[in-house]
């Protein structure tokens, strides 16, 4: 049982970064919806959507993703090759290409969301 939740939140800590991109981007869809046109950086203000919690949890959660991410690896490396559900490799595959994946998204920012909601 025990090693079970361990799998599972190395899982979870692994996949983090990619769950999080999904967050920002339904926040913007949620934007998108309740504007009728897309954000553009300083038009409008994030904060003034009404969507409080969901832009509290979205930077609360990317400033989770260190140790989230650290938390997914010492995991891994305790377990090892231990755990037939989810071996070392794939914890650490996960891991890595989560972070590669949203830290393209976040360089390329398409549509300028990032820049808009950090501003």
């Amino acid at each position: 049982m025990k090693t079970r939740l361990l799998d599972r939140f190395a899982f979870a800590s692994a996949f983090w970064p990619i769950a999080w991109l999904f967050l920002f981007y339904a926040f913007v869809f949620r934007a998108r919806l309740e504007l009728g046109y897309w954000p553009t950086p300083s038009y409008p203000d994030p904060k003034s959507l009404g969507f409080g919690l969901h832009h509290a949890i979205i930077w609360l959660g990317l400033f989770a993703w260190p140790v989230l991410s650290g938390c997914a690896l010492v995991l891994a490396l305790l377990r090892g090759e231990g755990s037939a559900r989810f071996p070392f490799w794939i914890t650490v595959t996960l891991l890595v290409i989560s972070l590669a994946l949203t830290f393209a998204v976040i360089w390329s920012d398409p549509g300028r969301f990032m820049l808009w909601f950090a501003d």
